[in-house]
Formats: C-alpha cells, sequence, structure tokens
C-alpha cells in the first residue's frame, strides 16, 4: 500500500507538471486578492470543530491559533527563551507568585479595551477552574496548581500558586493561555456560539467557520504589533496529500499543509513552488489503552515496544528527514535534557522473551485511527503491524471516519496520539501528557501507576535542579522499562509547500505564524 501510494503521488505530480502548470501561471485567486493586500489560501489537512483554545487542543486548532489570539508571554521560538506578550513586563515575586504589567491600548477585535478583568477571567472560574466549566479537564493538566488571579490595578496582575512552581512563568506562553475577551465571551448566547467567533487580539479575527470546508480570518486592523500583512487567511479542508499538491502547482492554494516526505525532492524541482518545514516541537507517539483486557499485562506491552524499528520508519517512509527522540523529551528542556538517556531500544530478542514472559495467547489487538491526520499515519501503522507479526503479536488495523469513534471505549485499544511541547520542560510534555491530570490518565487509557504520579507531584513543586532531574529520570524509566503506557516514534514533522511568490518561512512548531514582517507576497523570476 505504501509503495502504491508513492507512486500515486508521483503520477499525481509528474502530470501536473507535465502539463505545463506551475505557481508562476494567473492564478484562480482573484477573490482572494482585495484592495493592496493580499488574501492568503492555505490547504490543510484537518480542521477544528471551533477556534476555543481550552477545548481544541489539536494540531490543526493550534496552526491557527497565533492568527487569532496572543498571550501574556511569547516565545522566541529558535531558543524557546520567554519574551514579552501582551504583557510588557513581569517580576517574578519568589517561587510561588509572579506579576505581570500589562500593555496599555490593547483592543480585542470587537472593540473591547484589554486589560486585567481580561486576564482573569480567562483564567477564572467560570471558564476553566468550575467543574462544570468547558475548560476544567484541560486546565488542570496546565494550570491545576494556581491558587489565584489577584487584579492589582486595571494593568496589573499577581497570579499565586499554591505550590512552588518551577515553570510558572512559562506557564503564559503555552497553548491554552491564549487571552480572550470577557466581553465578548459573556455577551455571546451560548458556549458553542462563542467557541466558533471567540475574540482575541490577534491580528485576525474569526470571519466564517465552515464545519467540514474552511476557517476563514479577516485582518484586524488595530493589531497592537503592527497591520497584519494580509486581507484575509483562508484555512481550506483539503484531506488528500495528493490533492493539495495538484491545487498548490495549478496556483489554487498559496500554501499546502503535511506533505508526505517522499514527495519533497520532486516538488522542490517543480516550476514557481518549493519546499519549507521539518521536525517540530512535538512527538509522535502510539498509546496502549491498559484498562483494555490484554494490554493491562506491561510484559506485553514490553513486547510491543522493543519489536518496533523506529530508525527504519523515519529512514523509510520520511526520508530521514526527522529523528527518533531520547525518549519523552526535547533538547529545549535544556538543562533538564537527561543526555545520556538514549533512544528507544528496537531488540528483537527482548520483545520475543516479553512476549514469552506475558499473558498473550495471540488474542487480536486492534489499532483504531483516522486516515492520515498524522503524515504517513496508514503507513507507519502497516510497518509496524509487520514488526509487531514478526515477534509473534497480531495486530488489526482500523480506519475509521472520525476521532469520537477512535476512542469508543469498549474497544479501545491501540491508537494515536501526538504531543506537543507546551513548556520546554519535562511538565510541559511528559506530565502534562501522561500525569495524573493529564488526558490519558483522566480521558483516554485509563493509565495510572502510583509511584509516577507521587514522583510527577514532586517534580511540578520541586525547583531544586538536581533533584528534578533525578525524578524524570525516574519517571523516564517507569513508562520506557516498568509500565509503559505506549511508546514515542519520532518527531512529527511539518512539510508546507508554498509558491514562490509567497515569501514565509515555517517555524520548529505546530503553530502557523502570519503576524507583521513574517509573511509577504512577491513576484517570482520562474
Amino acid at each position: 500500500m505504501t509503495c502504491l501510494r508513492r507512486t500515486f503521488l508521483g503520477i499525481v505530480l509528474a502530470t501536473v507538471v507535465a502539463a505545463g502548470v506551475s505557481a508562476a501561471d494567473p492564478m484562480p485567486l482573484a477573490a482572494a486578492q482585495t484592495g493592496e493586500r493580499p488574501g492568503l489560501i492555505v490547504a490543510v489537512q484537518s480542521l477544528p470543530a471551533n477556534l476555543e483554545p481550552i477545548v481544541q487542543q489539536s494540531n490543526a486548532g493550534a496552526r491557527i491559533y497565533y492568527s487569532v489570539f496572543d498571550t501574556l508571554l511569547d516565545y522566541d521560538l529558535d531558543t524557546y527563551k520567554l519574551r514579552p506578550g501582551l504583557a510588557e513586563d513581569w517580576v517574578v515575586i519568589d517561587e510561588k507568585a509572579i506579576e505581570f504589567t500589562l500593555r496599555r491600548d490593547v483592543l480585542f477585535h470587537n472593540g473591547d479595551t484589554f486589560d486585567a478583568e481580561d486576564v482573569a477571567f480567562t483564567f477564572g472560574k467560570e471558564r476553566m477552574f468550575d467543574p462544570e466549566s468547558p475548560g476544567y479537564g484541560g486546565a488542570q493538566a496546565l494550570f491545576g496548581n494556581i491558587e489565584a488571579i489577584q487584579i492589582l490595578d486595571p494593568y496589573k496582575v499577581r497570579v499565586t500558586s499554591r505550590v512552588p512552581d518551577p515553570i510558572l512563568a512559562h506557564r503564559f506562553a503555552g497553548l491554552m493561555s491564549q487571552i480572550v475577551s470577557k466581553e465578548g465571551y459573556e455577551a455571546s448566547s451560548d458556549f458553542d456560539t462563542w467557541a466558533r467567533s471567540a475574540v482575541g487580539t490577534g491580528p485576525y479575527s474569526i470571519e466564517a467557520i465552515e464545519s467540514g470546508e474552511y476557517i476563514r480570518l479577516v485582518a484586524f486592523d488595530q493589531y497592537w504589533r503592527g497591520t497584519p500583512p494580509l486581507n484575509s487567511v483562508t484555512f481550506r479542508l483539503v484531506p488528500e496529500a495528493t490533492t493539495r499538491i495538484a491545487g498548490l502547482l495549478s496556483g489554487e492554494f498559496h500554501i499546502v499543509t503535511d506533505l508526505p516526505a517522499d514527495q519533497l525532492d520532486s516538488l522542490s524541482e517543480a516550476k514557481g513552488v518549493s519546499v519549507t518545514g521539518g521536525p517540530v516541537n512535538n512527538i509522535r507517539i502510539v498509546v496502549y489503552d491498559e484498562g483494555n483486557g490484554i494490554l493491562s499485562d506491561p510484559d506485553l506491552r514490553l513486547a510491543l515496544n522493543y519489536a518496533v524499528d523506529r530508525q527504519l520508519i523515519v529512514d523509510s517512509l520520511f526520508s530521514g528527514r526527522t529523528e527518533v527522540p531520547a525518549g519523552e523529551q526535547f533538547p529545549f528542556f535544556n538543562e533538564m535534557f537527561i543526555e545520556d538517556w538514549g533512544k528507544p531500544e528496537f531488540d528483537l530478542d527482548k520483545a520475543r522473551e516479553a512476549l514469552a514472559r506475558s499473558s498473550y495467547r495471540g488474542e487480536e489487538i486492534r489499532y483504531r485511527m483516522v486516515e492520515d491526520y498524522y503524515p504517513f499515519e496508514v503507513a507507519t501503522a502497516e510497518v509496524m503491524q509487520q514488526m509487531w507479526k514478526d515477534v509473534g503479536i497480531n495486530v488489526k488495523i482500523e480506519v475509521v471516519g472520525s476521532w469520537d469513534d477512535v476512542q469508543r471505549e469498549e474497544t479501545r485499544q491501540i491508537y494515536n496520539l501526538s504531543s506537543t511541547m507546551y513548556q520546554p520542560d519535562p511538565l510541559g510534555h511528559l506530565w502534562r501528557l501522561w500525569g495524573e491530570r493529564g488526558i490519558i490518565q483522566t480521558t483516554w487509557g485509563r493509565f495510572s501507576n502510583d509511584e509516577f504520579n507521587e514522583l510527577g507531584r514532586k517534580l511540578e513543586s520541586t525547583t531544586e535542579l538536581k533533584e528534578r532531574r533525578r525524578l524524570f529520570r525516574r519517571m523516564l524509566e517507569i513508562l520506557r522499562y516498568e509500565d509503559p503506557p505506549g511508546t514515542v516514534l519520532h518527531y512529527l514533522s511539518a512539510f508546507y509547500g508554498k509558491q514562490d511568490s509567497v515569501r514565509w518561512e515555517a517555524q520548529p512548531t505546530v503553530f502557523m505564524s502570519f503576524r507583521p514582517g513574517e509573511i509577504e507576497f512577491g513576484r517570482t523570476n520562474n
């Protein structure tokens, strides 16, 4: 199937190029070009149902958030050092408190003036911390230790944590920390209406969300960083990679997302288009539902993990354009990165030994996914299915129509996930995902390990570096060798095709950013 897919993609590319169509030809995009500023059309493989960050913690949603919202602090994405955002300054009072001085004269899309009331509301009970509030589950994982947001004056707030928090400032630069308008939220008739028209301070506001078709944003000319460079941005749903590529080459789309790695060289040679992107701050993961039948046996899960040749997957499917991570960590962890913690082992002897110790007797194990939400998702699963078969594990692949189908609890066993590094620390990835307040333990898989949870509680309330590194290493040991709830595969890669007239470079993150100074249109010489 993988070979057939590659051949088909190659035929599409060759056919379009042979027809003499290139991005230098007149583009059927006149409707997108309004006034002096251009409109941008981006073809994507998936769209979120709405743009409320507290309920849409997906890669599909994250790629749009930079255009609609701002956060109190921001990251230099080359270093992951903090820099000012909606807060022009911040002061760490002690290990449990931080004060933010807010920018003045910042407007929301509805004309409301941004101030401390909006910050307190964004991280308040109604939206996040009441058990009945829409963002409660996600907020517990990311902001569960926040004790209070105190308004000191209209442009100054103090945040207090219940415990010493080693990443307190970083929590206000990552996903789910996007600031929303209190007035806009309260003016909405209900939460669903709000979520489809959420009001932020970003360079573009939401004009329309057409489910299954597109999301259209329009320029907000009062943006505090400067006039947006685009008149509009339309994210159009085009699930098939072949159709996205053909649309790029014909001039139908300016940018296309999630290119297959094996097509990058050919596409780079096509007239009028180019390729950008690479590994991002996200790890592709396979998850095992430990509460579902035979997968409760840790030896079976160890056998599954030892049987996977991750480097072969990277080399064969992704043309070596990404890497196998050193476990659940990113180099951006800096001093918390465990340098001598190696990559997951591929060892068929250990796989067969673990399988022999297990209670597994050839039962069928279901591996369920939506078709190619992630690049080469089905092909990767097929490769692993054969690897598991080689050691005697019988895995059946089920491709279904939606994430709800994937997560049918009564039949959920193995499924795919990816995890973005929200903050450059184990708390922003490993503990957020696998911890006791994370989505796996609370909703999607019933993994629970008492020692792991105790270590995590200490990790998030300890600031001493040596002790934090010890805690983190032990947590890595549990996930890899003792009670594996899944396994890492590789750093997720985000490759984009773009017309040469679009001057834009991808960043090492799942976000796409079209802020002032980050994109412009020019003429191609081709």
